[in-house]
């Protein structure tokens, strides 16, 4: 093969590899899913090197069917003095709050406060993610690497 044709297809190799690393395909929502109850890694701090994310768009409720998973949602249950933490994919928003997060008091020393968001691994801390400028710099590095081949 020509030398020309080696490095164009290198550099078409280098730029599809960064975009497969830089650019989120897919529609579907992927969530964190435990309970403290059934899991002490679900508390917070949350540990979740013992479970992998859930592809929401494989969820499904009964009473929403044919219905996508379009949030995740963290909810943190009071009860008498001892809390619960659920992590799990969420269907529904309260469009009427302003505040991702909401808190709500009910009988028998119970208080919950649920959050829910809209990105993936979101009911966690936020997960690594590539910023807008460390994606230029993989960019840049991927044209650079086009000339010293």
């Amino acid at each position: 093969m020509h030398k020309g044709k080696i490095s164009v297809i290198k550099h078409t190799c280098c730029v599809a590899a960064v975009l497969f690393m830089v650019v989120h395909g897919g529609t579907a929502i992927m969530c964190w899913e435990c309970n403290s109850i059934y899991d002490p890694n679900c508390n917070d701090p949350f540990n979740n090197f013992t479970m992998a994310l859930v592809d929401c768009s494989q969820r499904s409720l009964p009473h929403y069917p044919n219905t996508p998973a379009t949030l995740c949602r963290k909810v943190i249950q009071k009860v008498n003095n001892e809390y619960r933490y659920i992590r799990s994919c969420g269907w529904l928003t309260d469009e009427k709050r302003e505040s991702e997060c909401m808190k709500r008091a009910g009988t028998y020393h119970v208080l919950i406060q649920y959050c829910n968001c809209k990105a993936d691994g979101c009911n966690d801390a936020p997960p690594i993610q590539f910023s807008f400028p460390t994606q230029g710099v993989v960019v840049v590095a991927s044209i650079l690497s086009y000339r010293m081949f």
